[in-house]
Order: structure tokens, then sequence, then C-alpha cells
């Protein structure tokens, strides 16, 4: 994609701080019109234990308080960089140029809205430190309201509080093979995966977003898919990140998916029409991806039918919740 023209990005109260040795952690936070929960996610980042990182806050040409809020942490934080972009690149976008700025061996994306235990950065570095042919690690996590209070818990692994050999079986690990983890995933389709932490060479050998899938809404998951194509996960079994629930289904939170001159960031609105569009896409991924001629023809094989069993599954059940309302 070529560069728009206009003018510089605003850079804000990151101008004039003293030039800091590259940190080991880059933390990109995408945001627009984010004032409600901005500081709160910005607090959150700032108790960390790990302290040698640096967090790049890319405002997507907010229209609220999103810019002040921005400047007023940057302005007492100087791990912290404002870039303002002049126009609105739409969510995919915004998350790309995040990770472009990025300086750090280890990157992770912070939503404007979420929370972390005050150990998050320092257990991800260390799972990675610790699990070298691993390009990515996460944790286990829960949803919370408005107020930071529980819904319910996440799960990284199908089975979370009993260990077994089937909770083994299902858990994305550096261990596993590629082409275990992409059919893991493809299964389960785990939205939260993509808010770990990525050693961020191996990040830009997937990216863009925006070459990857128009809808916003998958464009996480095949982006997943590609990833586990190519690299290894490791995961620690600790709850260490509060995905906030509510805002992510109301009016306000479908604003910041709309991309520039699009009044909806989808491909369609029929469930059906989007899992063949994902479906085609994943076999591109397939080809694209670096596997042996057993694996490739492994999954062009068993991704089609599984794809086609879940798809049907969900259907049933969304039939079945339809009739007993």
């Amino acid at each position: 994609m070529g560069a728009e023209e206009g003018p510089a990005p605003d850079r804000g109260a990151a101008q004039g701080k003293p030039e800091r040795a590259r940190p080991l952690v880059t933390i990109g936070v995408p945001v627009y019109n984010g004032e409600r929960y901005l500081g709160a996610a910005l607090r959150s980042l700032a108790a960390q234990t790990w302290g040698d990182y640096e967090i790049v806050l890319c405002d997507n040409a907010s229209t609220d308080r999103t810019p002040e809020i921005c400047r007023e942490h940057a302005a007492r934080d100087p791990r912290i960089r404002y870039e303002r972009n002049p126009t609105n690149l739409g969510v995919l976008g915004n998350f790309d140029r995040a990770a472009a700025l990025a300086s750090g061996e280890f990157f992770m994306w912070a939503a404007s809205d979420d929370l972390w235990e005050p150990r998050f950065v320092e257990r991800m570095v260390a799972a990675l430190r610790a699990n070298p042919e691993a390009s990515l690690a996460y944790c286990d996590y829960d949803w919370v309201d408005d107020d930071a209070r529980p819904v319910t818990r996440g799960k990284v692994r199908f089975i979370v509080d009993r260990p077994s050999p089937l909770d083994r079986l299902l858990t994305f690990n550096g261990r596993n093979p590629q082409v275990y983890n992409f059919l893991l995933y493809f299964v389960w389709r785990n939205p939260f995966l993509v808010y770990g932490m990525y050693r961020t060479e191996a990040l830009r050998r997937v990216l863009p977003f925006t070459y990857l899938f128009s809808d916003a809404r998958h464009a996480d998951n095949v982006f997943m898919l590609r990833f586990l194509a190519r690299e290894r996960v490791v995961v620690v079994d600790e709850l260490l990140f509060h995905y906030r629930q509510k805002l992510r289904a109301s009016v306000e939170s479908m604003a910041m998916y709309q991309s520039p001159g699009q009044s909806e960031p989808k491909i369609s609105d029929r469930e059906s029409e989007v899992e063949r569009a994902l479906m085609a896409r994943v076999k591109t991924i397939i080809a694209e991806a670096p596997l042996g001629p057993l694996e490739g023809r492994l999954l062009a094989g068993v991704v089609p039918v599984v794809g086609a069993v879940r798809f049907a599954a969900l259907t049933l059940r969304a039939r079945w919740s339809a009739r007993r309302r």
C-alpha cells in the first residue's frame, strides 16, 4: 500500500523527550474514541512489574477526549509515545501501524479497554525466553464488565482446571507441530490469542492485517491461522488477562470497526457467506505456508471437512437457541 500524502502524524507529548535505549518490549495500543476506558487500560499497563518496555499509542483520528488522555499519560511517562493518524486508517490499518512502529524484540497489542495483571508482561517475556522455538506466548483470561468485575472465565485450554491427557492434547504449546496448533485454532477460533506477546520479527512476517481479510470482525482469525501455519505457541497457565466484555457488544464498540468510507465492516450479514469467504482464504493460507508436502495435503483435505462440521454444529445450536426463546 502506498502512503497517503498529508500532514505528518501528531507525536504530541512524545516530542522533546530524551532518547531512550531500545526497549525489549513494545506495547502497541490502537485506539479510536476510547475515552471511556483508555485511562484504566494505561494505568493497568503502567503497573506492570516488567519495566523495560515502551507504549505506542496509535490514535486513529479520534474525535473525543482520547488525544487529551494520550498526551496526559505521555507527558508523565517517558516510556509512552503518542502517535496520531491524520486520517482514520480503519481498525485493521491502525493495528498494522502499531506493529510497524514497534522497536522492541517482543511486541503485544493492548486494546484500549482491557486490563492486565501486573505480571502479564513479565510472564510472557519469561515464557518466550524459556521457549526459543515459540514465537507467541499467551495465558488464561476472563471477561470483565464495565466495573472490571469478572463475568466468566475463558479457556485457552478446552479443559482448564483438570490436567489430563485430553487437557494436554487440546492445548496450544511450543511442542506441538504447527499443523496441530493450526487445526486446534481452526476448530475453536479463540480470538484472544491475538492479544498475546509475539517475537516482533515473526509477527511482521505475517502482517499486514489489511492484506489478510477485508472483514474486520474475522481478520483476527485469518491472521492467527496464517501465524500458526508458520510459528509455534507457548501457553502460560495463569489468569493474567481481563477482556472487557460489555463494550465489545455495544454500539460505540462497533464504530471502531468501520473503515474509512464504509458504513459497515462486513463481507455479508449471512454467516454462511462469511464462512465461505473464510474457507477460501484459509485454502490460500495453507497453499502459501512453508509446510511439507504431506502436511500441506493433510490440512487441505481435513480443513474443509472440519469447517463443514463446525458450521453445521453452530447452525444447529443457533436454531436450538432460537426455539427455546
